[in-house]
């Protein structure tokens, strides 16, 4: 059997697919100190919580290219110098369904200006110890803000 031919008769419905998300956690150091920017969700699940942009992948983008379009559409950032902090895959992160997300880390300059947009109900700046503080973070946000946190730290 040839490669065309194979994948003639491939059935991709035999395996189950995951949704696909980028979520980026972006920071700025001020005077006080480094902090994150999160959205309040405007949306369910967690209406209301406090989340790190991000959203789910179009066909034919790439997972870096989610993550720039939902940084933009979200929080107007653009041209963000994304780094990859990992992939979080746990089975129930998210309520909806199986989604897999690969989370982005980037720096931006202190006076650089956000706006909520698309399903973000607020962003803000938030001081890290006090987002280590709160338990309440959308989906598996903690986790991956920890995480973002050591890849800023080592560049």
């Amino acid at each position: 059997m040839t490669e065309e031919e194979y994948l003639a008769q491939y059935d991709a419905s035999k395996w189950p697919h995951p949704a696909l998300t980028g979520d980026t956690a972006l920071f700025r150091s001020t005077v006080d100190g480094m902090q994150v920017l999160l959205i309040k969700r405007g949306n369910h699940p967690f209406k209301g919580c406090w989340a790190l942009p991000g959203g789910f992948a179009e066909p034919g983008e790439t997972i870096e290219e989610t993550a720039a379009r939902e940084l933009k559409e979200e929080v107007g950032v653009e041209g963000a110098n994304l780094r990859l902090v990992g992939i979080y895959s746990k089975p129930n992160r998210d309520p909806r369904d199986w989604v897999v997300t690969a989370a982005y880390a980037a720096m931006l300059p202190e006076g650089f200006a956000v706006i909520a947009g698309d399903d973000a109900a607020e962003a803000r700046w938030f001081n890290i110890e006090d987002v280590q503080a709160m338990k309440n973070l959308a989906f598996d946000h903690n986790e991956i803000i920890a995480d973002a946190i050591d890849v800023i730290m080592s560049v």
